[in-house]
């Protein structure tokens, strides 16, 4: 749904993030639909919020 991209790109530009993801064949619940995806993508956040 455009709307969910958009309203999360608007999120991540307010927020100062650096950018955004999509997880393939995932919805609103990413965490629990693709868990190994998430967790790359979560482990690679907090591995730049290091720097």
């Amino acid at each position: 749904m455009p709307d969910f991209f958009e309203g999360g790109e608007a999120l991540a530009r307010d927020l100062g993030a650096a950018d955004t993801a999509v997880v393939p064949a995932a919805g609103h619940l990413a965490p629990l639909e693709q868990p190994a995806a998430f967790c790359d993508l979560l482990v690679d956040f907090v591995r730049r919020l290091r720097r």
